[in-house]
């Protein structure tokens, strides 16, 4: 062929990249084994083959290895007598755990009127979170000092603590692909703030930064209620309302990252006007600040009290039919625009939601598109009001469990 070497030395494998190839793979394969004893889907080298499709023999290498460098332990399991768990000597198999602290995050949550960080773990360990207010004057510069006083005096609470990277969960709109943080209506001061360059240069660890709904809704998943799901929901009526999306256990972020935006689905077009142009958007209705504020009180505790009486007053019925409604049209829009497993309602007070869940689970069930084909659970959020501070941590190690972020291992190990 014209212009083409057909000599037998064209047909040589390369070396550098043969050895880049099976670097690669060896990163992935360790990257898996973390993944799969952190989530709980094997705690032992034969699960950890079965559910990875490894050999024995490279599983026990990278077991070797992690735990070489104190990231997996290995203990014997007295209460696993049972004949079936009992490895090919009779014995049963060494259990397989991950180091509390060998691999650790920080979290940083960017809320409307607030910003909190933590230290997380791999096995979900946290330590006590701080939290700084933001005043009404806080503007771009304010944002970013809070955050590096904050992540600075973790740090120094728990210099100890060997940390991988940094992730952010933030109110949107974001462009989360540059790691700026864009206009979030009445949002202070605040605008078109670059989020990631500034910690990354100031910290030399890597930045991650999503919205606070999709990172709520990897937290539930990894240590929450969806850790048995491989597609869900996460619905959140706090500053606003949006959907954290699971597909396949990753996050449905969209072209422009923007997926999830449910909030802001027109449900009555001559309503009140809504901060992003239209009018009777869905989460005029269902946010939480708008719901206390239609109910004439200003705190969930209050307005649970209410509604504890035996004959609650008129406004405050008329008011809780409102979200009811609401959230009814936008439960059954979000089952049939993404037929979850489980949809998850969340950063918003568990009591008040616990009261309308039965309600609110019947009804989507029975007005989706393929009602009396599947039934999809409605559950409130396992971590409350900390989901996203969670997902901050969360983001940080989908990078950990995908092998894109490396582990804390000296080069060649």
């Amino acid at each position: 062929m014209p212009g083409y070497d057909m000599t037998r030395e064209s047909f040589v494998p390369q070396p550098k990249k043969a050895s880049k190839n099976m670097q690669f793979l060896k990163n992935s394969n360790r990257s898996a084994v973390l993944c799969a004893l952190a989530l709980k889907k094997a705690s032992n080298r034969t699960e950890l083959a079965s559910y990875l499709n490894l050999t024995r023999m490279a599983i026990s290498n990278i077991v070797k290895e992690l735990r070489d460098h104190a990231i997996i332990l290995e203990v014997s399991s007295a209460e696993n007598e049972s004949e079936s768990e009992h490895g090919p000597n009779g014995r049963p198999p060494k259990q397989l755990t991950l180091a509390d602290w060998s691999i650790t995050v920080i979290c940083i949550n960017i809320r409307r009127y607030s910003v909190s960080c933590m230290l997380m773990d791999i096995n979900g360990n946290t330590r006590p979170p701080v939290t700084r207010c933001l005043p009404a004057h806080a503007d771009n510069a304010f944002l970013m000092d809070t955050i590096i006083q904050l992540i600075e005096e973790v740090q120094q609470a728990f210099p100890q603590v060997p940390i991988i990277g940094i992730g952010v969960s933030s109110i949107g709109p974001l462009d989360i692909y540059q790691k700026h943080l864009l206009n979030p209506p009445d949002f202070r001061n605040i605008r078109n703030v670059d989020i990631g360059a500034p910690l990354e240069a100031r910290f030399h660890l890597p930045v991650y930064l999503d919205n606070d709904m999709n990172c709520s809704a990897l937290a539930e998943l990894y240590f929450g209620a969806g850790i048995s799901c491989r597609d869900l929901v996460f619905l959140g009526f706090s500053a606003g309302v949006g959907a954290g999306v699971i597909m396949n256990e990753k996050i449905l972020h969209g072209f422009g990252g923007f997926a999830g935006e449910v909030g802001h689905i027109s449900i009555n077009p001559i309503g009140p006007p809504c901060p992003c142009g239209q009018n009777g958007c869905i989460e005029l209705y269902t946010r939480g600040e708008n719901i206390l504020a239609n109910a004439g009180v200003v705190s969930f505790e209050e307005l649970n009290a209410l509604l504890e009486q035996k004959n609650p007053p008129r406004f405050v019925l008329n008011s809780i039919k409102q979200y009811i409604d609401a959230t009814h049209t936008l439960m059954v829009a979000v089952a049939n625009s993404y037929d979850p497993n489980i949809m998850i309602l969340g950063d918003i007070d568990i009591a008040f939601i616990n009261r309308f869940l039965p309600d609110l689970e019947e009804y989507m069930n029975s007005h989706m598109l393929n009602h009396g084909y599947k039934h999809i659970k409605v559950i409130p959020s396992a971590l409350a009001e900390a989901a996203s501070l969670y997902g901050a941590g969360s983001i940080v190690l989908q990078r950990v469990f995908e092998g894109e972020l490396p582990l804390p291992i000296p080069a060649g190990g």
